[in-house]
């Protein structure tokens, strides 16, 4: 079920909502900084999570709040600018890991893993021109979902992340200079 819910877009979504309206509130001018179009937005948050019917409709003004503060204090800083507007890619970089991981616990029969892995593909190279706009929608996913996880590991592990993807776009046995997304491979 997880596995599908990737497929479909697991954090995208909030991400997609989330997002545009920190940068708005970010990029206000100065007599709108002083909170009101934030406290607009969050209102509007709340009731999104309350027509969509979700346990807990603070959980999309914590997201808010915590992106907000994770951009404001530099937190976001490794990432390519602008941030990109869809972070579908970190979903379904996800499919892959726990597609690779439940296969080799035994959970999935290679067969099954391999078609998680092949329904994730045709989503990216819809979504993606390439590995590097992948890459760097995967990176700001990463980034927006440990901001709401634990700032305190965001602090140390975005860099390390881009040199991850820095090897992937570069290493030339990598799966991403194999496989293209579109008709120009990275690096071409």
């Amino acid at each position: 079920a997880s596995m599908e819910q990737l497929l479909e877009g697991m954090h995208a979504p909030l991400y997609a909502m989330v997002h545009p309206l920190v940068m708005a509130s970010i990029n206000a001018s100065e007599r709108d900084r002083f909170g009101e179009r934030a406290d607009r937005h969050r209102a509007f948050l709340r009731q999104v999570g309350s027509f969509r019917g979700m346990d807990n409709p603070e959980a999309l003004v914590r997201d808010y709040d915590i992106w907000s503060q994770a951009i404001k204090i530099g937190f976001t800083d490794h990432l390519a600018r602008p941030l990109p507007s869809d972070i579908h890619a970190w979903d379904l970089a996800r499919v892959v890991a726990v597609a690779r991981m439940a296969f080799t616990a035994g959970y999935l029969d290679a067969e099954v893993a391999w078609d998680y892995l092949m329904r994730a593909l045709p989503l990216a190279q819809r979504k993606y021109q390439n590995w590097r706009q992948f890459g760097d929608a995967y990176l700001t996913g990463w980034t927006y979902w440990q901001a709401c996880e634990d700032l305190a590991e965001l602090k140390n592990g975005g860099v390390d992340r881009r040199m991850e993807l820095l090897r992937l776009w570069l290493r030339p046995t990598s799966p991403w200079r194999r496989i293209t997304l579109q008709s120009v491979p990275v690096g071409e």
